[in-house]
Order: C-alpha cells, then sequence, then structure tokens
C-alpha cells in the first residue's frame, strides 16, 4: 500500500496519478483530499491499477514498434535491390535488330510501368502516414523532454526551499546550542553493530564497525548501552553514494516489538522508540510526534563524519556534520534506557568511526 507524500496528508492511501504535465499540483499522485486539486481535468486521473496496465501496454507496443522498425529496414534493403535492377533495365537499349529480344524488352518495360503504377499511390499514402508518424513521435519527444524539465525545476525549487528553511532553523538554534555545547565534557563511547539485535538482512561486518543491508530496509542497534548519567559522543562514517540512511538513539525493545522496520508510525501506545534524522533531513522522535518525518535537520555531505552528543543528564541529542559543520538537536526521553542505533537501506553501509 502506498501513501501521499504530502506533509499535511500523512497516511492517507495514494489512489492515482494526474497525467497532465503542466498540472498546478506539485505531486501528480493524488490521495482522496489532493484529488480536488485536479478537479479542473478529471479526465487526466488514473488510478494506480490502471496505471501499471499502461505501463504493461507501453512496454508492449514499444517492442512492436522495434519489430517493425526492423522489418522497414530488411524492406529497404529488399527494395533497393528492386531499384536498381529497375534502373538498370531501363538503361539499356531497345534491341532493335532481333525481334524476339525487342518483345522481351517491351513486355518487360510494360509489365514494369503496370506495377509502378499501382504501387506509387500506395507509396504516397504510405509517406503522408509516415509523416504523422514521424510528427506524433517528435511530439511524444518533446513532451517527455519538457516533463523532464519542469521534474527538474520543481526538484531544485523544492531543494532551495528545504535549504532556506534549514538555514533560518539553524540560524535560530546555533547560538542556543553553541552556548550548550561549550560547557560540554563529551567522553568518547566506544560502540559496535550488534550481530543479534539487528534487521535480518543487515550484515555486521569489519569486527562490528561496519552493516550493510542486502535487501528493503531495517534497523541495527549498537552496543553498548548509553549508561544513564553523563555525557557521550560517537560518530557514524557515510558513504558517498548512501541511498537512505538514518542515525540516533532508540529503546531498544520497541525497535525490537516492531521487528526493526524503519516505517516509523506512532498509531501504538508505546511509540516509535527512536530518535532519528536521516541524510535527507527528515526527524523522527519518540516522544515529539509533530516533528515526525518531516524535514527539520540537515542534509548530509556526501563522505560526511556524523557526531552524535547524548547528554543523558539533560535528555537532549545533538547531531553534527564534521564537513558542513550544520547541526541540529532533539529532546529525548532519559528515564528510559537508550542504545546508539542506524538505520540502512540496500547499497548504504554505515560505518563506526572510532577516532573523530
Amino acid at each position: 500500500m502506498k501513501f501521499c507524500k504530502n506533509q499535511k496528508h500523512l497516511g492517507q492511501q495514494l489512489f492515482g496519478y494526474c497525467k497532465l504535465i503542466n498540472c498546478n499540483s506539485k505531486l501528480r499522485t493524488y490521495c482522496d483530499k489532493c484529488k480536488q486539486n485536479h478537479e479542473d481535468h478529471p479526465q487526466d486521473l488514473y488510478q494506480l491499477d490502471n496505471i501499471q496496465s499502461i505501463y504493461s501496454s507501453n512496454q508492449q507496443n514499444t517492442m512492436q514498434l522495434g519489430l517493425f522498425y526492423k522489418d522497414l529496414q530488411q524492406f529497404m534493403i529488399e527494395i533497393q535491390k528492386v531499384l536498381c535492377q529497375i534502373d538498370l533495365n531501363n538503361n539499356q537499349k531497345m534491341n532493335y535488330q532481333n525481334q524476339n529480344v525487342l518483345l522481351d524488352q517491351i513486355n518487360l518495360m510494360l509489365q514494369t510501368q503496370n506495377v509502378l503504377n499501382q504501387i506509387l499511390p500506395i507509396c504516397y499514402t504510405i509517406r503522408n502516414e509516415w509523416n504523422q508518424v514521424i510528427q506524433e513521435l517528435s511530439n511524444l519527444h518533446f513532451n517527455q523532454k519538457s516533463f523532464q524539465e519542469i521534474q527538474q525545476q520543481n526538484t531544485e525549487i523544492k531543494k532551495q526551499k528545504t535549504i532556506k528553511k534549514q538555514e533560518t532553523k539553524f540560524q535560530q538554534l546555533s547560538e542556543k546550542q553553541n552556548q550548550f555545547q561549550t560547557k560540554q565534557n563529551w567522553e568518547n563511547l566506544q560502540i559496535h553493530f550488534s550481530q543479534e539485535f539487528k534487521y535480518k538482512w543487515i550484515k555486521i561486518l569489519n569486527d562490528g564497525l561496519m552493516a550493510q543491508n542486502e535487501d528493503d530496509r531495517g534497523m541495527v542497534i549498537c552496543d553498548p548501552m548509553l549508561p544513564r548519567k553523563g555525557k557521550y559522543q560517537f560518530a557514524f562514517g557515510i558513504s558517498e553514494n548512501a541511498y537512505l540512511i538514518w542515525i540516533g538513539i532508540c529503546h531498544k525493545e520497541i525497535v525490537m516489538q516492531s521487528n526493526y522496520t524503519t516505517d516509523f508510525k506512532s498509531d501504538n501506545e508505546k511509540g516509535i522508540g527512536v530518535y532519528l534524522i536521516n541524510n535527507y533531513g527528515v526527524t523522527n522522535s519518540h516522544i515529539n510526534a509533530e516533528i515526525n518525518n518531516l524535514t527539520n535537520s540537515f542534509f548530509f555531505e556526501p563522505n560526511d563524519l556524523i557526531v552524535v552528543q547524548v547528554d543523558m543528564d539533560f535528555g537532549i541529542i545533538i547531531w553534527q556534520s564534521k564537513i558542513s559543520n550544520n547541526q541540529y538537536s532533539m529532546k529525548f526521553d532519559k528515564n528510559q534506557d537508550v542504545h546508539p542505533c542506524a538505520g540502512i537501506t540496500a547499497f548504504s553501509p554505515i560505518q563506526i568511526i572510532e577516532n573523530f
């Protein structure tokens, strides 16, 4: 089941997709609440099950067009042979001295005339229809190119808005966090990924300092548990090509009961059990549902090193990028045991950095 990407419609099931390229809606997909944004062009809306059917049909038709193109190439080769032979016959001089040869030449000439008179109108028709085919394919290519340009523009606009929003929040929090951190004496906590408490497809490598997911996405818990008192820090290294990674701390028992899922939904009494940010700035908190699945934090840089500082006395966790120096903080429930943890997807390995 797929859900709406509109932050105001979290949890709403997706119904379909709008095919109108110049649609004013920022999201081409729509849920029951989004559908009102497409009231002026309902004929352009497709349900999700119909989309798969259209996709399959387009694949089959594209294959048929490819086969037609191969047949057309073979046809051009064959017709070129015939045209060369006709041209050769046309250039032969008439043999008026030999009556039999002359009659054969005349018969061949008449036969050629008859065939050409029959096929030329067909060729004219094919040419007109072929021009229409070329025009339609050109229009399709133009629309696809326009769609890609619009998507790139929308992505860039969204990215700029996110960056601007982050800069504003970072500026507001910077002074407060700097004042708070100048008083801290952080103790480096030596941690490792647990071989036991993890998603089933996650592999632990390099003596517990690396974790990689071979399928889908899931959580891995780190040992040891954070002591109940004191100020501790640890760090994770992010791969340049990482797709999606979450970093932070968690309440181990709740994560275990949720089968190490990264689908953080606070639809149960025990909550989500995590305090995380991901490499796209999305935040999740066990005690503050208002920031869940929203972009509040900073984007990780390629080959970034993220330092996580946990103040067990005040119940505050701070993330800091060593490359950009961007920071983000949130409160956590210090009355419950917490462990360092990470969430990873396939092809997004993560490392624990011991010296930073």
